[in-house]
């Protein structure tokens, strides 16, 4: 998850870079990822702050973790703090209303943590997370958005508990027809994973050209899964990467 996130960082500077005539933060990704990282270092160390605002790391991160569909409200505001001026508008860098969740929480965590085959222990976490700070520099040291994410960067809520021999599910190869879909530039299940499973259980894998975790709201995209479950002739054999 933490290197899907650090990809799509990369793909923003590149987008950015892009558009160097509307937000100004270079021309080339690493122009780009050099100035947008002397930022974060400086508001770090000297936050921006207003009459009822603050912009200091933790908000920097966020715009820096931004999905593709909100590159262009977190490129204007990163645009703003790298002039020393508060984000307009939607960009106040405060936090927004979670939805909520759509399981009970301890639920959640008991049916994440019964998938796993190994709990660790906080110190073997705070271990691999030293790890991933240096091997992700940009995004590494903060926290994911997933269920099994701890309060503290970098940990587990699994940390600790009995962890079952093996996976009460374990997939088989697919007796039928089975489609996969995933979404190229998503971080909460990364294409990997999709591909992992397909090597695992067969079957047929749909890559959708965008950074959604989910939905096949409209476009071709989700006539390919029409005709996939329709018997259309040769859908089950293409896969491959679909734009929506």
């Amino acid at each position: 998850m933490t290197r899907a996130r650090e990809q799509r960082f990369e793909h923003f500077t590149a987008w950015l870079a892009a558009r160097s005539d509307r937000y100004g933060l270079g021309t080339t990704a690493d122009e780009v990822r050099t100035r947008l990282l002397a930022l974060r270092e400086r508001l770090t160390t000297r936050p921006l702050r207003t009459s009822d605002s603050t912009y200091g790391r933790v908000e920097t991160d966020q715009y820096l973790d931004a999905e593709p569909a909100d590159r262009a409200g977190a490129g204007a505001a990163l645009s703003a703090l790298a002039r020393g001026r508060a984000p307009a508008g939607d960009g106040d860098g405060k936090p927004r209303t979670a939805a909520p969740p759509l399981v009970a929480p301890f639920a959640g965590t008991a049916l994440l943590c019964s998938q796993v085959t190994h709990a660790a222990s906080f110190a073997e976490q705070w271990s691999a997370y030293g790890e991933r700070r240096t091997a992700y520099p940009v995004l590494g040291a903060t926290r994911p958005m997933f269920p099994g994410s701890g309060e503290v960067p970098g940990t587990s809520t699994c940390a600790g508990l009995p962890a079952p021999e093996r996976p009460p599910v374990e997939p088989g190869r697919a007796g039928g027809p089975l489609l996969l879909v995933a979404h190229r530039d998503e971080v909460i299940t990364p294409l990997p994973w999709a591909r992992a499973m397909r090597a695992r259980t067969g079957g047929t894998l749909l890559v959708v050209g965008d950074g959604e975790h989910g939905g096949m709201a409209g476009g071709g995209c989700a006539g390919r899964v029409v005709e996939f479950f329709a018997g259309a002739e040769g859908a089950a054999a293409e896969g491959g990467v679909c734009e929506p």
